[in-house]
């Protein structure tokens, strides 16, 4: 398997605050196959996490002590919105799913998180994501576009970073 992080295994790394080695997945040879997974399963691995979360309606699930602000859409049309415990989304923001957001992660204001995106705990999101995995301690806290992305834990993403 081509080097996904210096510091982590495959089945360490998290998606849908599940470590890999917990779901049902093929063996990945490179990166951007993990992503084309993620994709296509995570209505499966954001299904099987509910049962853990009490329900706000709409299919948006949530855990211990998470603040919603004012302001805030969620469209599950597609798919359930969980945001783990502590979690926190700022004033006008904009949430798809399906869509996992970990434990005390902090969406920044005014922030688009698009379908099929996966958020480890403790990150910092801004700006624009899409169909992309975060892993913990992650920040992204400022304007930019981030799709289709894996990005690492401990990545700090400068103000006006763009990828796909």
């Amino acid at each position: 398997m081509y080097p996904i992080t210096l510091t982590k295994q495959l089945d360490d790394i998290e998606i849908c605050g599940m470590r890999l080695g917990e779901l049902k997945h093929p063996d990945f040879q490179y990166p951007w196959e993990i992503i084309a997974w993620h994709r296509d399963n995570i209505l499966k691995n954001v299904e099987y996490r509910i049962k853990n979360f009490e329900s706000r309606g709409n299919n948006v699930y949530v855990g211990k002590n998470v603040a919603i602000d004012e302001f805030i859409v969620f469209n599950t049309e597609q798919g359930e919105v969980i945001l783990d415990d502590g979690a926190h989304i700022y004033p006008f923001c904009y949430i798809e799913g399906p869509c996992y957001i970990g434990a005390n992660t902090e969406i920044k204001p005014h922030t688009q998180i698009r379908k099929n995106t996966s958020i480890g705990h403790h990150c910092k999101i801004g700006g624009e994501v899409s169909a992309s995995i975060f892993q913990p301690y992650t920040n992204k806290a400022h304007h930019g576009f981030v799709g289709d992305s894996y990005i690492g834990s401990w990545v700090n993403l400068g103000a006006g970073t763009t990828t796909s």
